[in-house]
């Protein structure tokens, strides 16, 4: 077969023109039904066809793929359901053309049915008919022939197109659901609140979750591939005893407590093993769960419950000694009243006085922190506390050349308690700075107010705590200060914490030995016009 421009149409006789025209006209769309009905309509114009259609062998059955020269409607009627046509069936199951011309047949006397064939099998039927009584020529059958091997390959083409976009189709819409599968996967990883990491068995990260990254204060792509070691303890080589190795061994899961340098935050961590498909370990889940909230708040529980205890003791005690004492009292006045006036030991007389009255003041705050007195809670107004306080204990301060920085905020703020207690807990904050500052210094009090609490920090310029006393410097009876040449009690800061404790809210201290020491209590903000009575199961006596 000749290319198309090989030869002009003059050049060529009619049947082999016609058959040039139509022969390239087929495999210009990959559209199949858009082709086939080109083709027909071609085929009705050089053949002088009133109807030309084709036929498709769908389960069996003949359904109408194209036409021309039929109307719309005709065309919708005949598409909707199977044509049954002994002629049809005839060219269908011989697989030979079927050339009628007869007379008899009212509206088309003139008929072609040729069957359609792809890979030696026939798929279809091609009809074209005539209202003239005119029969198709040998020569026209053959070129009709021609054309339906060249449909055929184009229906190959066409079909193999199709198959192909519906595999794109199928692919991007795969492709579609892995995305998103990918980003809730990503997504459900980011909004687990603990920081985890996937490792390879080289103790590489190949992943990270949002948490992970916020808390180590680094991007994704500054952990991917780098070490866990690096990252976690920033050390060049795993540590000792590193319970990796244990989980690619063993492939079991790890537990334990570490603490990493972010913060003084405490971690639970936990190691799981990274299987394939196989169920071989390729490498591990690192799961770091963030107890520090959880530990502090064991600590507290502990702390309370010791004080309880203490509390309990501090009062038995404290009564014990009471009375005795009072009896000494009473008959050392006695004694000191039938002494001449001119007895020369009287000095030994004031240093019992001196002893007794000491003996008295600790069991007094042995009772003060075993059983304090209670006052109704109502709203009130710290820097009208903190102020008082300054102003009682304004004589020390100036004895001691201390100065005083403000820095208020909020003012307009009003927590819930009771003023003579919190003004207790000012006084005994001050007492302690004095006791810190021998040489003077500067005390510097400063409030804020963030989400429903009163923050106020106290700053004192003194000696500091050494950071192996300062996770006991709330325990009843401990201390490091001499006060007048007289070891302190070790209950003004004891009597603090149950204070504040009492008024649900929170005091802790951090220091720079040698530098600075500061107390920050945070307390609960009043609501307008709310008053709290007594604390339920608490005695307001102080006997």
């Amino acid at each position: 077969m000749p290319k198309r421009d090989d030869l002009s149409h003059s050049e060529l006789p009619e049947e082999l023109s016609v058959l040039h025209e139509l022969w390239f006209s087929i495999g210009t769309s990959l559209n199949l039904k858009k082709e086939m009905n080109s083709f027909l309509h071609g085929l009705s114009d050089k053949f002088s066809c009133d109807r030309a259609t084709i036929h498709l062998l769908k389960e069996g059955e003949l359904v109408l793929g194209a036409s021309s020269g039929l109307s719309r409607k005709e065309h919708e009627k005949e598409a909707q359901q199977p044509l049954r046509s002994p002629l049809l069936e005839e060219a269908l199951s011989t697989g030979s053309a079927v050339n009628v011309c007869d007379r008899n047949l009212s509206k088309y006397p003139s008929q072609l049915l040729i069957p359609l064939k792809r890979h030696d099998e026939n798929v279809g039927v091609l009809w074209l008919a005539r209202r003239e009584p005119r029969p198709f020529t040998e020569k026209e059958v053959t070129i009709m022939q021609s054309l339906l091997d060249r449909i055929a390959i184009s229906m190959d083409r066409s079909l193999m197109y199709q198959k192909l976009e519906k595999q794109n189709q199928d692919l991007k819409t795969l492709y579609g659901q892995v995305i998103k599968v990918k980003a809730d996967w990503q997504n459900t990883f980011d909004s687990i609140p603990d920081m985890i990491c996937i490792l390879d068995r080289e103790a590489r990260i190949t992943r990270v979750n949002r948490a992970f990254s916020v808390r180590m204060n680094k991007s994704y792509h500054e952990l991917i591939g780098a070490s866990c070691h690096e990252i976690i303890h920033g050390m060049a080589t795993p540590p000792e005893m590193c319970p990796f190795s244990t989980v690619l061994q063993t492939s079991d899961p790890v537990g334990y407590e570490m603490e990493i340098q972010i913060g003084d935050s405490l971690f639970e961590t936990s190691l799981f093993p990274y299987l394939d498909s196989s169920g071989d370990v390729q490498g591990a889940v690192h799961i770091f769960r963030d107890v520090t909230d959880q530990k502090a708040l064991k600590q507290k529980l502990l702390h309370s419950e010791k004080m309880a205890a203490i509390g309990t003791l501090a009062a038995e005690i404290a009564h014990e000694i009471n009375n005795p004492l009072d009896y000494i009292n009473n008959y050392l006045y006695l004694l000191s009243e039938t002494l001449p006036d001119d007895f020369d030991k009287k000095e030994y007389l004031d240093k019992i006085e001196a002893g007794i009255d000491n003996l008295a003041t600790l069991t007094r705050d042995l009772l003060e922190f075993a059983r304090p007195q209670i006052d109704a809670f109502g709203p009130q107004d710290m820097h009208t506390v903190i102020e008082h306080s300054l102003e009682f204990s304004g004589k020390y301060l100036a004895e001691k050349q201390v100065q005083i920085t403000k820095q208020y905020g909020c003012p307009e703020k009003k927590v819930l308690g009771s003023g003579r207690m919190l003004q207790q807990v000012m006084l005994n904050l001050i007492l302690n700075s004095l006791d810190a500052m021998p040489d003077g210094g500067t005390i510097t009090i400063a409030t804020k107010c963030e989400n429903d609490m009163f923050i106020m920090e106290f700053t004192d310029t003194g000696v500091g705590i050494p950071e192996v006393n300062r996770s006991r410097i709330f325990e009843p009876f401990f201390t490091t200060k001499k006060t007048s040449g007289k070891r302190g009690s070790g209950l003004g800061l004891s009597i603090c914490y149950n204070i504040i404790n009492q008024h649900n809210g929170d005091i802790r201290v951090s220091s720079n030995e040698g530098e600075d020491t500061t107390f920050t209590v945070v307390l609960p903000l009043a609501v307008s016009g709310k008053v709290m009575p007594n604390h339920p199961g608490q005695e307001t006596d102080r006997s």
